[in-house]
């Protein structure tokens, strides 16, 4: 059956011989729901019809306007501010918390597959990261052999020793991405970057 989230359905009920109209409860005429299927069904012809019965149509505004039906009161989307789009357009900063995590699958990648260090300045994996997010910024070689790599192996030997597959996966990405959330100062980032 159709979903009948506008408050207009309380002045109309569907026929069964045709889905394209509906008859109204007031007069009975019969109304066309302006489409030629379910998906281009609409509820403009029926507001339009109301219109004819002048109480029907006040009371139905009133119940429209005060929100009795959410669905239809609530604005779907709305347009982002400016600060909100130069938010979004700034890239991540290195110890956020979405950034530490690609650098741990980055480092993840490095060590069980066996790359050699030099994949993150191929123009190509750059190029992949960028699609994947725009807003991460491949940190150097030198990052990932000094900061990312030591920690990654040293998880995967004490992590990868006991417990079956999923669970060690799991424990080591979460072990992972708390080690690589503390800061170059030593304390932990707040994990909301």
């Amino acid at each position: 059956m159709y979903k009948k989230r506008s408050p207009i359905w309380q002045y109309f009920l569907c026929t069964t011989e045709d889905s394209r109209v509906v008859n109204c409860k007031v007069c009975g005429d019969q109304v066309s729901r302006g489409g030629s299927s379910t998906k281009t069904f609409n509820t403009t012809n029926m507001v339009y019809h109301l219109k004819k019965h002048k109480e029907e149509f006040a009371a139905y505004s009133a119940s429209a306007s005060k929100g009795k039906n959410p669905a239809a009161a609530t604005p779907t989307n709305s347009q982002p501010t400016l600060l909100q789009l130069a938010e979004r357009s700034k890239g991540l900063d290195l110890n956020s918390s979405k950034a530490q995590a690609i650098h741990a699958k980055i480092g993840e990648m490095i060590a069980i597959d066996y790359q050699p260090f030099s994949i993150v300045e191929d123009q190509g994996f750059i190029n992949l990261m960028s699609h994947l997010e725009p807003r991460y910024t491949m940190p150097s070689r030198k990052y990932f052999t000094e900061t990312v790599i030591p920690i990654v192996r040293w998880l995967r030997v004490i992590f990868w020793s006991n417990g079956d597959e999923a669970d060690k996966s799991t424990k080591f990405f979460l072990i992972t991405h708390m080690v690589l959330s503390f800061n170059s100062e030593g304390g932990a980032t707040s994990g909301c970057e």
